[in-house]
């Protein structure tokens, strides 16, 4: 039986309104922006009855709760689902016989016995896992999930779709497809006009992405071959704007084509192909095909480096030197090798430096033997959650592209950042200002700070997201959905055509449209993947929506988060930590905590460090390494301990970046010595959903949280009295 074709829905403005309208061109609901109307109108074409648009509900909806509070909500949606399932397989035609009856049933009891018994051993093995949906956890990058993320996982996972295509997930390759659309109107790119999907993480996003760049800055070298052979005129557009016959331009000046000129020539070559030779728009389809397929610069055919070979330049791909280490297996495995990457200098900030970056890349764009096949920025930097400056390098991009007349990829690594943009769109910086609060139990005031978010840099780089040629997005990162679940966006959906590989047990449908629209497989790297991540998308975009009176609220309270934690680490000596004793003629604590940076994000990475003294910086790694494991119930021997005892959790990093002469100086050790030696970093990620709303409960769990930290401190350096450095 064949699928009934979905009716297409379209949006209008009508007078002040935006409207969506069904096949017929009847009004279906009417909204106050287009965003919201083309949200509803994706919401339409996978047989929503209502707008996409969820009610305004408060935050603690969203979650089952750090103490379980909507368990019976979400015991409630589990059983619907089970109940559901169950009837949907007794419903398949009912009146097959039963295959297992009772007879069988019998045999099945000492198996049964055998599996719940290690099932019980799984569920007391898994209590040795991190609690994960607790505030008292600051460790990782990684939280509390969505409800609707898991309700809407669990209930695909039951059917099982594999997501490669619709032929073996009907429902689920639509649900991805949407999921793509909302994701690229989250990121500010034109829905129909962009490419975004689901993989397993970031990871195989970055490698993808620059798989595709590589891809695409070959596509007008082949167009040049085939246009000489063919003798065939064509005029296009360079990087300067100015436009030139494509036969005439220099390798590396098609090297370094912008990307949405090089992704228009296939488009460019058969339209001449039908207006010069009178080619049928078939035909020329055809005849530029089967041309890729044999010509010398197919690097899919011919490999990269018999191409390379052709006229002896290197592709550069320069990144922050504080970039995940993806990108090193992502030029391994694309054959581009690990000297290719150029790691930048990152500033004080932790942000890549666009001095170094400009230098580096005017003197490549300027040597004869190598091109810039990219240029990586990140939006959360894995270690600190730094945001790079993105606006800065666009303006690189644009000022080589006028002088040089040569431009660049840009692929933003915002596997961390990217859900950050629901925070936008904004027109004023962001002031969400939140006062600390009076410390209840002692009547210590804290000091008077306000709260905010309003960093003009970061704002510029999210508000110039949709720049990019290629993004990576996490949503089992920062949209709380449950692993795997990976995004990679293109801004041009035509580099689908440049990167397809169609396998032939995958039907075509009857027209190109079709053949866009039921596949995702041909299109990238990985071939089965569970349609169960796109389904728990699809459920928690469209319960919160991807935008600052939805998930942004979610994103902002973190951020808010982050920024007091910070506070209380830098001022913990001024306030409240120590009254106790003070209160005991004491004086104060010899040590302090220090912030390597006001966070981008909601990441904060800092150390204690003792005050007034010679540090060794020896001491100091093995001081803060002591202390992470006060606070961590990993142990070498690989035991497995519960987390109940365990009060609070971090992680750890060490840095070893180029910008630590700043830290030396703090510390009074030598530059040489901590760029050799790195220095041994606590690493706290402020991603639960519950730190606000928790002080409404008179629970402050960030200040218990350094409290807790203080005291652990002292009773190390009691431990160690005899190894502090001396004054």
């Amino acid at each position: 039986m064949s699928r009934i074709k979905r009716p297409r829905f379209t949006t209008a403005k009508i007078n002040s309104s935006w409207v969506v309208l069904d096949s017929s061109d009847s009004v279906i609901s009417t909204h106050t922006s287009l965003a919201e109307a083309q949200q509803a109108s994706y919401g339409y074409e996978l047989n929503k009855t209502s707008p996409l648009s969820a009610p305004e509900s408060p935050m603690s909806a969203w979650f089952i709760g750090p103490g379980s509070e909507n368990a019976d909500v979400f015991m409630g949606f589990i059983k619907h689902i089970l109940q559901d399932y169950l009837h949907w397989r007794q419903n398949y035609f009912p009146t097959d016989p039963t295959i297992i009856d009772n007879r069988h049933k019998r045999e099945h009891q000492l198996w049964t016995d055998h599996l719940r018994g290690q099932l019980e051993y799984l569920l007391k093995e898994l209590k040795a896992h991190f609690p994960t949906f607790s505030p008292r956890y600051l460790a990782h990058m990684v939280s509390e999930q969505s409800m609707p993320a898991i309700l809407g996982y669990f209930a695909a996972l039951l059917y099982n779709p594999n997501n490669v295509t619709s032929e073996a997930a009907p429902v689920t390759v639509d649900m991805e497809l949407a999921v793509g659309k909302m994701i690229a109107q989250m990121l500010g790119y034109t829905p129909e006009e962009s490419w975004v999907h689901l993989c397993s993480g970031g990871t195989l996003a970055n490698i993808e992405a620059l798989w595709v760049a590589r891809s695409v800055a070959f596509v007008p070298l082949i167009a040049q071959e085939f246009c000489t052979q063919k003798q065939l005129t064509l005029l296009i557009p360079t990087a300067n704007h100015t436009t030139c016959e494509i036969t005439r331009l220099s390798p590396k000046i098609l090297l370094q084509l912008p990307a949405k000129i090089a992704c228009s020539i296939p488009e460019r070559i058969q339209q001449r192909l039908v207006g010069a030779k009178n080619y049928t728009k078939k035909d020329a389809h055809k005849c530029w095909n089967d041309f890729v397929e044999q010509s010398s610069y197919n690097i899919a055919a011919r490999g990269l480096t018999s191409v390379l070979a052709k006229f002896g330049v290197q592709p550069k791909i320069f990144v922050s030197e504080a970039a995940h280490y993806s990108f090193r297996k992502a030029v391994n495995l694309l054959g581009l090798g690990r000297d290719q990457l150029e790691l930048v200098p990152v500033d004080h900030r932790y942000r890549l430096d666009t001095k170094a970056l400009t230098h580096r890349v005017e003197q490549t764009l300027k040597d004869s033997e190598q091109f810039v096949l990219a240029v990586v920025g990140i939006l959360g930097t894995t270690e600190e959650g730094a945001v790079d400056p993105v606006h800065d390098i666009l303006g690189l991009q644009r000022t080589v592209s006028a002088s040089l007349n040569q431009s660049f990829w840009l692929h933003v690594d915002a596997a961390w950042g990217g859900y950050f943009r629901t925070v936008f769109p904004i027109n004023e910086p962001i002031l969400n200002q939140v006062l600390l609060p009076k410390d209840m139990e002692t009547g210590i005031e804290f000091v008077s700070q306000d709260i905010t978010w309003n960093d003009p840099d970061v704002i510029a780089a999210f508000t110039k997201l949709h720049e990019a040629d290629s993004v990576t997005v996490d949503p089992h990162k920062m949209g709380y959905i449950p692993y795997p679940a990976g995004i990679c966006a293109f801004r041009d959906a035509r580099i689908k055509s440049l990167i397809s590989e169609s396998p032939p047990y995958i039907s075509e449908g009857v027209n190109d449209q079709d053949r866009q629209d039921n596949k995702v497989g041909p299109y990238i790297i990985e071939g089965s993947k569970p349609g169960a991540a796109a389904a728990a998308c699809w459920l928690n975009h469209t319960t919160i929506p991807l935008n600052p009176n939805g998930h942004g609220k979610l994103v902002l309270s973190t951020i808010l988060g982050a920024q007091k934690l910070y506070w209380y680490l830098k001022e913990h000596h001024r306030a409240f930590l120590w009254y106790e004793s003070l209160s005991k003629g004491e004086k104060s604590p010899p040590f302090t905590f220090f912030p390597i940076n006001v966070p981008d994000t909601n990441v904060l990475c800092f150390f204690v460090y003792l005050k007034n003294q010679n540090n060794n910086l020896d001491f100091l790694n093995q001081l803060n390494e002591s202390l992470y494991h006060r606070f961590s119930i990993q142990n070498e021997s690989g035991d497995h301990q519960l987390a109940y005892m365990q009060e609070f959790f971090v992680s750890r990093t060490i840095l070893k970046t180029s910008n630590l002469g700043l830290l030396a100086r703090e510390l009074g050790v030598l530059e040489t010595e901590i760029k050799q030696k790195g220095i041994f970093v606590l690493r706290s990620t402020v991603m639960n959903p519950f730190y606000l709303m928790a002080q409404e409960q008179k629970i402050n769990y960030l200040r218990d949280f350094v409290v807790s930290l203080h005291q652990e401190t002292k009773a190390i350096l009691q431990s160690l009295k005899e190894r502090i450095p001396k004054p």
